[in-house]
Formats: C-alpha cells, sequence, structure tokens
C-alpha cells in the first residue's frame, strides 16, 4: 500500500448502514486540529461529502478506533441506529479483531494466549499509552479492562538482518 493522501482511500465494504475502509499506516482517524495534514475524516469528506454528518462531532461515525501507525479495517456508521448497534457489538465483546504484526525476536511457542487487563497509563509524560494491570516502572494504570489474545506464530525470518517472528 503506497502512503496516504486525500484521494486514495481504499474501501473495503459499503451497505446501507456501514462503510469498511483500509486505513493507511501513519494517519490519524480525525483531529479538530487544523494542523492536522491528513486525517481518516479528510479522506472521507474528500470522497463521500454528501456521507458527512453535520450532527456529529468529526462528521462521520467512526464505530472503533485504530492506532496512528497501525493500518487496516475500520468501520464507519452512516447512521444512528448502525452506530449504537455496532457499539452494543463492541461493548458487549461480540466483535473479534486479528492483527498481523511483525515482533523482534523468534518466538518459542507455535501459540500464546495473553490474558492481562489493560488501561490508560496514568504515569506523567505516558498520558496517550497503555498498560497492563500491574506493570513494573508504570505509577498507575487507570481503569484497567480485561483483555485476551489469543497469538499464532506465522513463521520466523530476518528484517534488516534482525531475528523476528510474524505474528497473527
Amino acid at each position: 500500500m503506497e502512503p496516504g493522501s486525500v484521494e486514495n482511500l481504499s474501501i473495503v465494504y459499503r451497505s446501507r448502514d456501514f462503510l469498511v475502509v483500509n486505513k493507511h499506516w501513519d494517519v490519524r482517524i480525525d483531529s479538530k486540529a487544523w494542523r492536522e495534514t491528513l486525517t481518516l475524516q479528510k479522506q472521507l469528506r474528500y470522497r463521500f461529502p454528501e456521507l458527512a454528518d453535520p450532527d456529529t462531532c468529526y462528521g462521520f461515525r467512526f464505530c472503533h478506533q485504530l492506532d496512528f501507525s497501525t493500518s487496516g479495517a475500520l468501520c464507519v456508521a452512516l447512521n444512528k441506529a448502525a452506530a449504537g448497534s455496532a457499539y452494543r457489538c463492541f461493548k458487549e465483546r461480540r466483535v473479534t479483531k486479528a492483527y498481523l504484526a511483525l515482533l523482534r525476536g523468534h518466538i518459542q511457542e507455535s501459540r500464546v494466549t495473553i490474558s492481562h487487563a489493560i488501561g490508560r497509563n496514568s504515569t506523567e509524560g505516558r498520558a496517550h499509552t497503555m498498560c497492563i494491570e500491574g506493570s513494573q516502572g508504570v505509577a498507575g494504570c487507570e481503569n484497567p479492562k480485561p483483555s485476551l489474545t489469543d497469538l499464532v506464530v506465522l513463521e520466523h525470518g530476518l528484517y534488516a538482518g534482525d531475528p523476528v517472528s510474524k505474528v497473527l
């Protein structure tokens, strides 16, 4: 995938209620700051100006979030009822998410289950980071919620000469 621009928004799925887009890496979802050069919000306004809803804060109802550096499928609700339905699915944990990642080092196990509560890091200067409940060196892990991750090692290799594991 080439770097993101306002014109190159990839649509994965569209229905009357939802739009699923392939968010580029290093693109924010939304912003009220005028200095943000590119956001998914701006891409959507450019491609689908008729779908922008002035009753919402950012013009669109984003059903979930992806980190700035993360690329992948992101769901946008096209009406209030669809947004409510998606919200309930996420809240009731009826949504399954999958990520493909490249990790430093070779993971020896073929499958690992990780179960830790994740919350907001309240350490000064780390306000936009998450933490695992009980982490060493973290002043406080606010509002931790249960999290369960099944990690599957797909293959091992080298990246820039260093060992890596490709995982799902």
